[in-house]
């Protein structure tokens, strides 16, 4: 989104997780229209998704098979083209709704080093957009443990070029497969039994496999206490955000990404 210059320096992440199918394309936006009602407001809002970078993937593994190319495996000298692909004007909305794409991706997530190599891509890609243009930016990530990832990278801290954990504000979005199929186009039992599949590939992969938070908080104003000026001197990383998908409107939806845009735009100020 367009630079929305401002005296904010500090810029904040807002973090979503949640399974295969739970909403976060949809919740993403909503957090980012939020946002741009905000005046005065954040330099840039930055949306990065996790999943793109294997839906791109998968685009690069379609492309070679197209030429004739096998591919059985990923190596970090496929950063590079994966990169590439992710800079395409418009590439975004291409990855999330590509239908080929979207039936190859979890078949891609399984291939080794696919996920050390998508890893790596999506945090250089986040500690680049939190720092850019000397920060005051808004990056809303989703993807699967996206904080737990971060921090097994080392890139969360108080040093410079680290995201500063009490700017982390984490959000895993609940919502059963048969919800999420219902909302889906096509049929209703083929739709739940590739939510479920992917889920459990997910779950049950060898290398990182997804983890549902063992804690968190089912209260939004509990959570965004956390981030107040009372809570400033809180060690650790804050605690997620249960967002209940199963019962929520689309109205529901919209309002949580409007309050969590203002919760984060607060925090910005703050800091």
């Amino acid at each position: 989104m367009p630079n929305r210059p401002n005296a904010l320096a500090q810029s904040v992440m807002i973090a979503l997780d949640g399974e295969s199918k739970c909403g976060k394309t949809t919740i993403i936006d909503y957090i980012a229209d939020g946002a741009q009602t905000a005046e005065p407001g954040f330099n840039r809002i930055i949306k990065i998704s996790a999943g793109n970078i294997y839906r791109a993937a998968a685009m690069y593994k379609m492309g070679l098979e197209s030429a004739g190319i096998a591919k059985d495996h990923f190596e970090p000298d496929d950063a590079e083209p994966l990169r590439a692909i992710l800079e395409r004007p418009g590439i975004y909305d291409i990855l999330q709704h590509d239908k080929p794409i979207g039936r190859r991706v979890s078949t891609v997530a399984k291939m080794a080093g696919i996920q050390a190599l998508c890893e790596t891509l999506f945090v250089s890609t986040v500690v680049s957009a939190y720092h850019t243009n000397g920060g005051g930016n808004l990056v809303v990530v989703d993807g699967r443990n996206p904080v737990e990832c971060l921090d097994r990278h080392l890139v969360i801290g108080q040093e410079d070029g680290q995201i500063r954990r009490n700017s982390i504000m984490p959000v895993y979005i609940d919502t059963p497969a048969d919800v999420a199929a219902a909302r889906m186009e096509g049929d209703f039992d083929e739709n739940v039994a590739i939510i479920i599949r992917r889920r459990t590939d997910d779950a049950t992969r060898p290398e990182l496999p997804a983890i549902r938070p063992a804690v968190m908080l089912d209260d939004f104003d509990a959570w965004a206490r956390q981030f107040s000026p009372e809570a400033a001197g809180r060690e650790g990383l804050a605690v997620p955000y249960r967002l209940d998908n199963g019962r929520a409107s689309l109205e529901d939806l919209e309002q949580f990404g409007l309050a969590a845009a203002k919760t984060a735009l607060a925090v910005a100020h703050r800091l």
